[in-house]
């Protein structure tokens, strides 16, 4: 089989198009070939090559929940390891993150190596496992989580109080990008949720930083760029991690408002004898994942409500009920507001552009397609969200009542990928986008005054863009992005 590797990075959407469609036994020129619409196999897995490596390709819903269940042979563990290398952790820490500890005759061995359970049990475990089961305990809803979520929403509402503002978003004739203006409240909100006011003290440009990195960091994961190809990528990667150097460094006292779930990583890495700047680099990792959707999720939900008059309508009255009193109440807005959770729900299914990857460990049977072990399997979970079988004819446009019919129950809808995922992100996210654009629109006047690209023209909704690489949301095509301009609500 030919290698698709320059094709999947030129438009990885595009060449699996074609591998469901067309089936070719080889691909060398796929683009300037016509698309069928007729499925072969219906949908069967089939593969794609790169050079010593093949991605199995699974998109039938069944198919890809059979993937999730087989938790043993088919590894994430592969690719976490890779992300952590792209990060900076030396791969001599591998083998600490992911070695189970040596059974002790006085007490299991996580509390030998003075690892406190916390009632979480790690006994024998892993400190990749350990973190895991760190992460259910503060995710979903329970106590740790409403303590996080609520200071993650508190300082969002905080953020975009008239008089709190920078001044660049506020004065009258500015244009203000978008996705500048959701980068910076939501990345600054949930990096200080996270890991407390101290960081913003340590580097008070962090926020900057991180969207430069964010922006560009598929050039570090997805096809490594050198420094001298990603020079604005390198910068802002070199200046999170030397901050974070610092922050894990600086005494615990200075460390006390950081979420529950990051003072016990970090604890349970010092018992794991990991140094500093893996620790730094271990954290850059956590960061990033915490950041990268909720921003573009935002961008593009307003982006759909601005350029619908009556949909702007329905949800700001919508939203009225939850900003009555003094102390806004946000549970209304997570729990009476069908029309913005419909919203929230259509945007990500338009929106989302990552694969779900596992590592083949054993022969494993998915379908009528046995997998060979040192393969791959790949979830183009776009491919799950624009199939007309699924949503409907009109798949491949916004449709805001998509929603209200129950749609999020669909086996091919997978938002953030993480339908089977173990570690529940989504319910942070959710609250955390959901409040952010409820906010936006009870407080602000907001005019779209045009695109990037353009000043003069007519404004634009923005484009998907369906060929630069993602490792979530997508980002809107250079240039298309909107701009607005705020007013106070009077």
């Amino acid at each position: 089989m030919a290698s698709h590797a320059m094709n999947f990075f030129d438009n990885s959407d595009g060449l699996i198009s074609y591998g469901r469609y067309d089936r070719p036994t080889h691909v060398y020129n796929w683009q300037s070939l016509t698309l069928g619409r007729a499925f072969l196999d219906d949908d069967a897995p089939f593969a794609i090559s790169f050079p010593g490596q093949t991605y199995n390709v699974i998109i039938r819903p069944q198919d890809v929940a059979a993937v999730y269940e087989h938790t043993t042979s088919l590894s994430w563990d592969y690719y976490l390891k890779e992300l952590l290398l792209s990060f900076g952790v030396d791969k001599s820490v591998l083998g600490k993150t992911w070695r189970n500890p040596s059974t002790h005759q006085n007490g299991d061995a996580n509390q030998a190596n003075g690892i406190k359970s916390h009632g979480i049990k790690p006994d024998h475990k892993s400190l990749v496992q350990w973190t895991e089961d760190l992460y259910r305990q503060q995710f979903p809803p329970g106590p740790r989580f409403d303590e996080l979520s609520d200071k993650m929403v508190g300082l969002i509402e905080d953020s975009l109080r008239w008089t709190k503002l920078p001044s660049r978003y506020t004065v009258n004739e500015e244009r203000i990008p978008l996705m500048d203006f959701c980068a910076n409240i939501l990345i600054n909100a949930t990096t200080r949720s996270l890991l407390g006011d101290f960081i913003y003290e340590v580097e008070p440009k962090l926020t900057p930083m991180m969207i430069d990195f964010t922006e560009e960091s598929w050039k570090l994961l997805m096809l490594p760029y050198p420094k001298v190809a990603a020079p604005k990528l390198h910068t802002a990667k070199k200046g999170i991690h030397n901050a974070l150097c610092k922050y894990v460094t600086s005494p615990p006292e200075s460390r006390a408002k950081a979420a529950w779930m990051m003072n016990e990583v970090m604890q349970a890495q010092v018992a794991a004898d990991i140094g500093n700047t893996d620790k730094a680099s271990i954290m850059h990792a956590l960061l990033y994942i915490a950041n990268i959707n909720a921003y573009r999720l935002s961008f593009w939900i307003l982006s759909y409500i601005l350029f619908d008059k009556n949909l702007l309508a329905a949800i700001r009255a919508e939203v009225v009920p939850a900003f009555r009193s003094s102390t806004a109440d946000f549970s209304h807005i997570l729990g009476c507001c069908p029309r913005l959770l419909a919203v929230f729900n259509e945007t990500l299914r338009l929106t989302y552009g990552s694969v779900s990857v596992r590592r083949v460990m054993a022969p494993t049977k998915i379908g009528d397609k046995n997998l060979r072990p040192n393969t791959s399997v790949m979830i183009p979970i776009r491919q799950l969200h624009y199939d007309d079988d699924a949503f409907g004819g009109d798949a491949e446009v916004f449709n805001p009542d998509r929603f209200l019919n129950d749609f999020d129950r669909n086996p091919s809808f997978l938002p953030f990928g993480e339908r089977f995922n173990s570690f529940p992100r989504p319910f942070l996210a959710k609250r955390e986008v959901l409040a952010f654009v409820a906010l936006v629109l009870h407080r602000f006047e907001i005019e779209v005054v045009g695109n990037m690209s353009d000043e003069k023209a007519d404004p634009s909704l923005p484009e998907i863009d369906q060929v630069c690489q993602t490792l979530g949301i997508m980002q809107p095509v250079k240039g298309t992005e909107v701009c607005i301009r705020l007013k106070e609500v009077a």
